[in-house]
């Protein structure tokens, strides 16, 4: 069995939006690759899942993804079934079993499969849908279980699992929303259809909803704020020479290099003289939420030896 599922990146290029950085770019697949397959499970589908990328299309950047399981029996149980396809929208088998009933029934899949056989074309036209909408429904689940929103409900069931995905031990959201953490890119959409017709949009204002609080960098530097830091100069950076990284003494070794951009009417070209050099810098703190690393508008820097004296 095989359906498809489509992703498309729009990166921050207004010229072409299809320029991602090749690194966030395919630690996001990576992560999308694990979190369908971890949402297929939770679906209560049964069988070996793969996640395969068909081809790359240009417009912005689209991925076309095949997804295909290896099972005799898809499902665990008819209720996984069920709740399946009461999620997926799709229409129920036409059996002459209520819900009462389908609660009852204790019989394994094989027997059942003489009186309604599962339909493996329904099941699979029906997960592109269904993760589509699981999608959606992942990034409610941060701050509490969510099973009703307006009109629609989820299974409880699927959205404890989903609430789970969100902790502190799953690192495969994160690795999904890398470009946005990274700031290399304008939006992520999730689509059951290739044209893309009301996908699932995770942009710079909700990716944080799929990451949960003990994802944030350096969460003690606040947005806009003034601080004054210590550290060392080791790069001047891009083609153009326009920003430089420092290292920062105090803060948290696993994000402590920073990139610095000079403030108005100067440039890093008035700072060479400080590439290898400890340096004290009073700086700005710029990014959108705490989920992305920091950067930094300086106001002025000096040689820390400057300090000393």
């Amino acid at each position: 069995m095989q359906s498809n599922f489509y992703i498309k990146y729009k990166g921050k290029d207004e010229v072409d939006d299809s320029i991602v950085e090749l690194s966030a770019l395919g630690e996001s697949i990576l992560g999308f690759d694990c979190l369908i397959k971890e949402l297929i499970k939770i679906a209560g589908i049964n069988g070996e899942v793969n996640v395969e990328a068909s081809r790359v299309r240009e417009g912005s950047l689209i991925i076309d993804l095949v997804i295909k399981i290896v099972s005799n029996s898809p499902f665990y149980n008819l209720r996984d079934y069920y709740e399946f396809l009461k999620f997926a929208g799709a229409e129920l088998p036409k059996i002459n079993l209520g819900v009462d009933q389908l609660k009852r029934i204790h019989g394994s899949l094989n027997d059942f499969a003489g009186k309604s056989p599962f339909d493996f074309n329904l099941i699979m036209s029906c997960l592109p849908f269904a993760l589509k909408e699981m999608f959606v429904w992942l990034g409610k689940q941060k701050n509490k279980v969510v099973v009703e929103s307006g009109t629609k409900r989820i299974p409880a069931a699927y959205a404890v699992k989903m609430h789970r995905l969100i902790g502190r031990r799953n690192k495969n959201c994160k690795k999904a929303v890398t470009p946005f953490v990274d700031d290399k890119i304008k939006e992520i959409q999730l689509s059951d259809k290739g044209k893309f017709i009301e996908p699932v949009v995770i942009d710079s204002k909700n990716f944080s909803d799929y990451l949960n609080k003990d994802a944030e960098i350096l969460p003690e530097l606040e947005t806009n704020k003034k601080y004054k830091f210590y550290g060392k100069v080791v790069g001047l950076l891009s083609d153009r020479g326009d920003y430089m990284k420092i290292k920062i003494e105090a803060l948290d070794k696993r994000h402590n290099v920073l990139i610095a951009f000079p403030g108005e009417g100067s440039t890093t070209k008035e700072f060479r003289k400080y590439y290898n050099e400890h340096v004290q810098v009073a700086a700005h703190v710029l990014r959108q939420t705490p989920y992305q690393k920091p950067r930094l508008v300086i106001e002025s820097i000096k040689l820390l030896q400057e300090k000393m004296v």
